[in-house]
């Protein structure tokens, strides 16, 4: 039973009940909030009141109230647009919902009608799965049970709670395989490309697997009481561990892959130049020499623009999902925060990364969806997006891989 403290001692849990359904709260929170043990200091002026409040796991804040009638209206800054904000992110909650199932669903029925079978679909594939999971696993059921205040049961909580994280886990390290994998093409394309689908499947297997493992605190420390579904460890431990395994290995870890590339890129590049600036020494007037500066040159530049491009949208994509929301629960978590309005708009926009993958594949390798008239795209047996363009004359093509 709560605590009660402060100038007005008549206070009594009607009160509280009145005060919480003021605030838009479910009859699930507000029994869980009885359940719990806060601190309160109510004032009274006329038909206006003053609470503080103050718990364990919460800092101290202050909302004002106005009675009007039989009903509690909230007053100030943070209680006037309660309502609206619980409004806005339950439907922004439900948009990227909606965007990360179809958008992943999109990615799969391309992939699977247009039966490509390259390695770098293999992965592409494995990430739309992962975050598809990441919205029927993590975030339908808050949408469900804290936006829409369904409320847990007991078999849902120990299921659902229980592999959270999972999803999230794997879609994170699926975006670390599928950079590790472009770097190993790019390092090593003859190697790379002796290797077949075991090769893939076992890559992938580990990715899923150590995801499974990492999930087990989660899975084992699931707690229910009360209505109130939660982890039985210690929170700020867990989510140091979330925060290196989620946000600080992984960007790291594609931060210098990308690096590799592009630095591999611009070597092989600087040599082809210094080869092509050679053979025009040794004999300049043979035009093979050209035709090959005509060709080569202009698709390694175009490869290092992608990747750059490429690096610069799923790295930043990444880190502007996550990094806010992490940041935010860590501040709180020492309470030199307090919980609002800016801190649920964060967490609600952090598994937007899910719905940015997909777009972002889309963006980049678009060509792959369509047939054009003057030339075919397709992926090589490398796992790189080959183009051919076709010329006028019969039997000529020009072929190049990037």
């Amino acid at each position: 039973m709560a605590q009660f403290l402060g100038k007005w001692k008549s206070v009594s849990m009607s009160n509280m009940e009145g005060i919480g359904k003021a605030l838009g709260y479910s009859d699930e929170m507000i029994k869980m909030a009885k359940a719990s043990t806060w601190t309160f200091e109510f004032t009274k002026d006329g038909d206006r009141w003053s609470v503080s409040n103050e718990s364990n796991n919460t800092p101290k804040s202050t909302n004002t109230y106005e009675k009007e009638g039989k009903e509690l209206v909230t007053k100030g800054p943070s209680g006037k647009c309660m309502k609206t904000i619980n409004e806005v992110t339950k439907w922004l909650a439900v948009g990227i919902l909606v965007g990360i199932l179809v958008f992943n669903s999109t990615i799969l029925i391309l992939l699977i009608r247009k039966k490509q079978n390259s390695r770098m679909a293999f992965f592409v594939q494995n990430l739309a799965i992962a975050d598809f999971c990441v919205g029927l696993i993590y975030l339908l059921p808050e949408v469900i049970i804290y936006r829409f205040h369904i409320g847990w049961t007991k078999y849902a909580c120990y299921v659902l709670y229980g592999v959270k994280m999972f999803p999230i886990y794997v879609s994170t390290f699926a975006i670390v395989t599928l950079t590790l994998d472009r770097l190993y093409v790019i390092l090593r394309p003859l190697s790379s490309s002796a290797r077949g689908a075991k090769y893939r499947v076992s890559l992938i297997m580990t990715t899923w697997i150590l995801a499974m493992l990492l999930s087990i605190p989660y899975m084992v420390c699931v707690r229910f009481n009360n209505g109130k579904c939660g982890h039985d460890f210690d929170k700020k431990v867990m989510l140091m561990f979330d925060i290196s395994l989620i946000l600080i290995l992984p960007v790291l870890i594609i931060g210098a892959c990308y690096t590799c590339i592009i630095v591999t890129i611009c070597r092989r590049e600087r040599n082809e130049l210094l080869n092509d600036n050679t053979r025009r020494t040794t004999n300049s007037t043979r035009k093979t020499d050209g035709q090959k500066k005509s060709t080569r040159k202009p698709l390694i530049a175009q490869a290092k623009i992608r990747t750059i491009k490429l690096l610069l949208i799923i790295v930043t994509a990444y880190i502007v999902c996550w990094t806010p929301v992490c940041v935010g629960t860590s501040l709180m978590m020492w309470k030199l925060i307090k919980f609002g309005a800016t801190f649920q708009l964060l967490y609600v926009l952090a598994p937007l990364n899910s719905l940015v993958n997909p777009l972002v594949f889309l963006l980049f390798h678009r060509k792959i969806f369509k047939r054009k008239e003057f030339g075919t795209y397709r992926f090589n047996p490398s796992g790189t997006l080959k183009t051919s363009i076709f010329t006028n004359g019969p039997g000529k093509q020009a072929s190049s891989s990037c």
